[in-house]
């Protein structure tokens, strides 16, 4: 049901009457807790981690998962099914039935119920802040006459929350964001929502699936991962993992190619140290100039390299 990495070597996976631990990226794992069914896992620190599941129960271990001890609130019976931390102090944990919202600003020593804004009628099951003020969470409600997709967000830490209209009926299960504007929103019924202005707007986007979608994780920079049903995973570029792929070239007329999918395809972008414009061949037709190159065809350039090809003009 769960999984958490806290660096690349140890990560904690948790679901039905198991918690387990992996201190070599996942190769191996070891049992370490039985009896406890989990709905969601997170690190706060190095070694402190939560877990939680239904009946109020939150679990809790200091030494990076090796232990487990229960954490007591005699006030909460929810089905408990998301946890966020944005430091080793802030974090956050929502359920359901009824609908619950806790705080703690002390790495977990006091949790205090926020119940003002939270209607009980609401399952909460996902959250996601970008600082201790700025979060959102998602789930599923009711209104007079229909259901309703719950998108929420707040700018107070969670003390009070506005509604931001999902245009959906059916449960929203995961919420991620990459900053305090761009934020992603997924569907059991295979929606996947975007926002680029914190959530005041949010637009279907188009996903290879009409599977359910369940879970969201996004990490800023780098890109956002999606799964669900049917073995679904779904993934999006946020930069810095997009591909690359160097093609040399001898002294002379090279013939290359365009092996990925590219934002701009213009051939001074993708070969800046070649001024003339690709030649291909096409049937019936010879040989013709592209202003883009396009996947699947070969294309012939002149290359000298450490030359600049400027100061000579077009060099064909």
């Amino acid at each position: 049901h769960a999984v958490d990495f806290v660096d690349s070597l140890t990560g904690l996976a948790a679901g039905d009457a198991v918690i387990l631990k992996t201190t070599d990226g996942g190769r191996t794992w070891a049992s370490k807790d039985l009896g406890h069914a989990i709905n969601a896992l997170r690190f706060s620190s190095p070694l402190v981690a939560w877990a939680t599941g239904c009946e109020g129960l939150i679990l809790k271990t200091t030494d990076a998962g090796e232990t487990w001890s229960q954490v007591s609130l005699a006030e909460v019976s929810s089905c408990l099914e998301a946890i966020t931390f944005v430091d080793d102090s802030t974090g956050w944990i929502g359920g359901y039935v009824p609908g619950v919202l806790l705080r703690t600003t002390d790495a977990g020593d006091t949790w205090t119920s926020l119940p003002d804004s939270i209607d009980p009628q609401q399952d909460i099951d996902a959250l996601s802040f970008v600082d201790r003020e700025h979060g959102w969470f998602t789930g599923f409600g009711y209104t007079d006459t229909s259901t309703v997709g719950v998108i929420k967000r707040t700018t107070d830490g969670g003390v009070s929350w506005n509604v931001q209209e999902s245009g959906l009926t059916d449960a929203i299960l995961s919420v991620g964001f990459a900053d305090n504007d761009r934020g992603w929103a997924v569907s059991s019924t295979g929606v996947v929502l975007g926002t680029l202005d914190g959530g005041a707007h949010w637009a279907a986007e188009q996903a290879p699936t009409t599977a359910g979608l369940e879970h969201l994780e996004v990490r800023p920079g780098e890109g956002a991962w999606i799964v669900g049903l049917e073995g679904t995973v779904l993934r999006k570029n946020l930069g810095g993992l997009l591909p690359v792929r160097v093609i040399s070239t001898s002294n002379g007329w090279s013939m290359v190619s365009l092996p990925l999918q590219v934002i701009d395809a213009t051939p001074s972008v993708i070969f800046p140290d070649v001024s003339n414009s690709p030649y291909y061949y096409s049937p019936g037709l010879g040989y013709n100039t592209s202003n883009s190159l396009q996947n699947g065809i070969g294309y012939w350039l002149k290359t000298v390299p450490g030359r600049d090809f400027s100061e000579f003009g077009p060099v064909l």
